[in-house]
């Protein structure tokens, strides 16, 4: 079959598959979303990557997925919908996609895809449950179970997944879960024994593995693809020349690439986990007797003494090093900070001679736990060991094994060559500072994610689509090529909004006496104190947005008792979800509701209607560049930074910022910027302009409430003031 008869088939199954949609629950097609399927099936008839930019409103998950399977059909490929967050993940799972298969009468079979951190193990569960199998643990604070045996939530689990109320993924436990619980009755792949399990057909995880094989569209996050990708690709999920990627909310894929492909450990956690680890070592011999010739005692010590020798003089010559008292006396007590290492400073080269030594003696420790863990587990289906020694003690070997790879996968990426056409690898040390010492945390990361997703994904797939609603930064698409490393040939295609921005939306920039720069950030924030009661409406619900906890804390603690009141604020108290629940019930009872969030409530929150009719950006959300992975980025980029860089973030951000505010067609409310310099500085009104053509007003303090700005802006290129 030719690419041409191809391409009409697919778009004939792609139009086809909308066209069912039609007066369905009151649906009407979208002039953008059929040129999107279009753009998508035409795009990646041949494979490739692609980028599309799908404003809110556009539809573009009926879009993407009606091309999706179409393109599928016809080529034979899976399709891998890649999602930024849980949440989303799920509503696809349990809403979008039952409804378009519904519709559709679809036949294709879909599944949801997660990690294995993401399932309860049943039998750690089993072994929480159990008090008799504590005699086999060695008692530590690195894998202790006593704390979660006194919590209620292990038997709930169990309870519920015998009645089959639950399915064992742990983000579907209705309430939070203590760390000291998570930790314990989380699968690991060292403590699984596979086949050899008893729970193997009921088990959480192997249940979703075996559901991925037959799927034809399958449901995943951006962690479970980096994860899928570290392995090789088609591990966990279908093979990567095999598969069509959507990948959603793509704006944020190269900033969770980089965080997924850092690494860091705490030198005195490890130094306990060496301990542990010794206990184990001498422990094992008496469980695996009939390995007992086996036991490379001696060079297990040897490896274990170089590790803890070096860990340990690593971690005290660097307390009392002038390095880290130089950073002690400019830092607050009980206050972290963060401490680039550069290449040529001494403590650069003295880390990496510690660093090689321990790296040596991890390496060794490693070879031979992953041996016992084999053992175990051959010992067991042999006869030779009971189950519950072989649990218990795979358990506590997984714990370690974890803490030994973390260590490991640091002074793998510490020792990296920087990239020759790129900022360097970023290597800090953080202080956590106490009255009685440092704790030290040792860091290495990549800058940015273009060399891993040009080697681990766009080298691999079949076809991928970008798609956001923020892929371009100042009207193209070059500042997120330049992050994620796609082709210069990449095309990308944006699609217009199916809002009436001016008729929906009012932006006010307000005259405030002080800026949010220098020496005035804190006098700015304690203006934005006074304003805010009279800015919002008492009734109203609203979104604050901050770019720092530290502002944040300020205004919220100089506003009026009564005021502070009807604020919900991002990790006061409740957790991220509780907090939505509780703003979405004020509202619902005819009360007045803020939040005030951060970065994270800025994108991937949904506030439809009441729930938000005004959005409040206290600042312009450049990036704090103290951070050394963007310090690093700066100094490669010198005097290029803030036009190549900077600007076009801050863009990206204040767009994400104030899409809070219309979430469908039906929407409508305020925004409020509390930053002049957006109307006063020349990067300011770039910003301005390359927002979506809303009704502007502007302050200022000779003029007060100037006329509003022509929303013709845009296609002017130019704004008036």
């Amino acid at each position: 079959m030719t690419s041409s008869t191809t391409l009409s088939e697919a778009q004939q199954k792609a139009q086809h598959l909308l066209s069912r949609f039609d007066g369905v629950d009151g649906f009407r097609q979208r002039v953008q979303q059929q040129e999107m399927m279009e753009e998508m099936v035409s795009g990646l008839i041949d494979g490739g990557e692609l980028m599309l930019e799908a404003p809110t409103g556009t539809g573009k998950t009926l879009a993407y997925l009606c091309g999706a399977v179409a393109l599928a059909d016809s080529l034979n490929k899976k399709v891998v919908i890649a999602t930024g967050t849980i949440n989303l993940q799920q509503q696809l799972f349990e809403r979008d996609i039952p409804w378009f298969m519904e519709v559709t009468d679809g036949s294709f079979l879909y599944a949801l895809a997660k990690g294995r951190s993401r399932f309860a193990c049943i039998t750690n569960l089993a072994v929480v449950l159990d008090d008799s199998a504590q005699e086999d643990f060695i008692d530590d604070n690195v894998v202790s179970i006593k704390q979660a045996r006194q919590s209620t939530i292990p038997a709930d689990m169990w309870k519920r997944l015998e009645d089959g109320s639950w399915s064992g993924d742990l983000d579907e436990w209705p309430d939070e879960i203590p760390v000291e619980v998570s930790r314990t009755v989380v699968s690991t792949p060292e403590s699984c024994t596979g086949k050899q399990c008893e729970h193997y057909m009921e088990c959480p995880f192997q249940m979703m593995r075996r559901a991925l094989l037959n799927a034809d569209i399958i449901i995943a996050n951006h962690d479970l693809l980096l994860s899928d990708l570290d392995l090789g690709g088609g591990r966990i999920l279908p093979p990567p020349d095999e598969s069509i990627y959507i990948v959603d909310e793509a704006h944020g894929l190269p900033r969770k690439a980089v965080v997924h492909a850092a690494a860091h450990y705490t030198l005195n956690d490890f130094s306990k986990t060496l301990e542990f680890a010794k206990k184990l070592l001498q422990t094992l011999p008496k469980i695996l007797l009939s390995r007992s010739d086996q036991f490379e005692d001696d060079a297990l010590q040897e490896a274990l003494q170089l590790a803890a020798s070096s860990n340990q003089n690593l971690q005290q010559t660097l307390a009392r090093s002038h390095f880290i008292l130089n950073i002690r006396q400019k830092a607050d007590t009980n206050q972290s900070v963060d401490a680039r290492m550069h290449p040529g400073e001494p403590v650069t080269g003295f880390i990496g001679e510690r660093g090689a030594e321990i790296r040596q003696g991890v390496e060794v420790l490693l070879k031979a736990f992953n041996q016992h863990t084999e053992w175990l587990k051959e010992d067991c289906e042999s006869g030779k060991l009971k189950k519950h020694l072989r649990d218990n003690f795979l358990r506590q070997i997984s714990a370690v094994i974890g803490k030994l790879n973390a260590v490991n996968s640091y002074w793998r990426l510490f020792f990296s060559a920087n990239p020759e056409n790129g900022p360097a690898i970023a290597r800090w040390i953080t202080l956590a500072m106490q009255n009685n010492g440092v704790d030290l945390t040792l860091h290495a990361s990549p800058s940015w994610a273009v060399e891993y997703l040009q080697e681990k994904f766009w080298a691999k797939a079949w076809g991928t689509v970008m798609i956001s609603a923020t892929l371009r930064a100042l009207g193209d698409f070059d500042y997120y090529r330049m992050l994620s490393g796609l082709p210069e040939t990449t095309v990308g295609v944006n699609f217009s909004s199916t809002f009436n921005y001016a008729a929906q939306v009012r932006l006010t920039v307000p005259w405030m006496e002080k800026i949010p720069s220098g020496m005035k950030t804190h006098a700015y924030f304690d203006e934005v104190a006074e304003m805010l009661p009279g800015l919002l409406h008492p009734q109203e619900g609203a979104l604050v947005l901050f770019t720092s906890r530290a502002s944040m804390q300020q205004v919220y603690a100089k506003l009026p008792s009564k005021f502070r009141g009807t604020v919900l604020m991002q990790g006061l108290t409740l957790s991220r979800r509780a907090l939505l629940e509780a703003h979405q019930q004020r509202i619902e009872k005819g009360q007045g509701s803020v939040i005030f969030g951060l970065g994270s409530f800025a994108e991937g929150v949904d506030l439809p209607g009441d729930l938000c009719r005004h959005v409040v950006i206290t600042r312009i959300p450049f990036s704090a560049y103290g951070h050394p992975v963007a310090k690093n980025i700066k100094e490669w980029m010198g005097n290029r930074h803030f036009m190549q860089m900077s600007l076009p973030a801050a863009s990206v951000r204040l767009i994400q910022a104030c899409g809070r505010l219309l979430r469908n067609e039906e929407d409508s409310g305020r925004i409020t910027i509390l930053d002049r310099r957006i109307m006063s500085q020349a990067y300011g009104k770039t910003l301005l302009q390359h927002l979506p053509a809303y009704q502007i007003r502007l302050e200022n303090s000779a003029m007060g409430l100037m006329p509003d700005v022509p929303v013709a802006r845009q296609a002017a290129g130019t704004l008036i003031f």
